[in-house]
């Protein structure tokens, strides 16, 4: 007999989103997350700098944004740290060993 799986990933809700609208790509820095209990959208504060196509990780009910472009087609090395407890943005502190 097969035993439920218990470290699976679930979906919380939605934290981020982005547009692409058109042939050309229109950076957006806001940001809205959808209420999953009553369905309504809340505005969220901006983001450092506007980039679509990011990679996106939650971990530890914190999103994780790598990358991305900016204008021009720009690569982006940035990363960001999204809090939505607290609606504060920051970066990752790298630590040498």
């Amino acid at each position: 007999m097969k035993e439920k799986a218990t470290d699976c990933w679930q979906f919380r809700r939605v934290v981020l989103a982005a547009f692409l609208i058109g042939p050309l790509a229109v950076l957006l820095c806001g940001n809205d997350v959808l209420a999953q209990d009553d369905g309504a959208w809340q505005t969220l504060p901006d983001m450092p700098v506007g980039k679509w196509e990011p990679g996106t990780v939650t971990l530890d009910d914190k999103l994780y944004i790598f990358g991305g472009y900016t204008l021009g087609v720009v690569s982006s090395k940035r990363s960001e740290i999204f809090d939505p407890a607290d609606g504060s943005w920051t970066y990752p502190v790298l630590s040498r060993t």
